[in-house]
């Protein structure tokens, strides 16, 4: 319950600065093998207010990191959420689609694994644990401005 309410604070707190979904599509690689989107960094999306589905989902998996919670970046076919464990084994993890921030409430915006496994094969979820990356030497990229 208490990391739920932190989780819907963080929710209020971008709600109510107006960061809004915004697509981008246009990539700096164009390739028939190779996928690639173009990701803002966290000082672009707020400043912008815009973020599309890896945008906001890096953009909350840093502030869920940053407060003590484990999160996950979330790949899916075509698109990406952010998940945090609610357990210290991380056994439960709820998922955060990003996008709607400025259309729903928090509530509506959460997935549990059993709604996923519903919508999406195992094999097609594909997490990234953002604390065991810290671990392995994966650093953010900063702001060079």
């Amino acid at each position: 319950e208490r990391v739920f309410k932190q989780l819907d604070a963080i929710w209020r707190v971008f709600k109510d600065r107006g960061i809004r979904y915004s697509s981008i599509t246009t990539t700096s690689v164009e390739s028939k093998t190779l996928l690639a989107q173009h990701v803002r960094l966290i000082g672009d999306s707020t400043k912008g207010s815009q973020a599309n589905c890896a945008d906001g989902s890096v953009l909350f998996a840093s502030v869920f990191r940053k407060i003590g919670l484990n999160a996950f970046l979330v790949k899916l076919p075509g698109h990406m959420m952010v998940g945090v464990g609610l357990d210290k084994n991380n056994k439960t993890v709820t998922f955060i689609e990003t996008t709607v921030v400025s259309s729903k409430t928090f509530g509506e915006a959460i997935y549990s694994e059993k709604d996923m496994l519903k919508k999406y094969k195992k094999s097609q979820i594909k997490m990234v644990n953002i604390n065991a990356a810290r671990k392995a030497g994966f650093l953010p990229l900063r702001d060079l401005n």
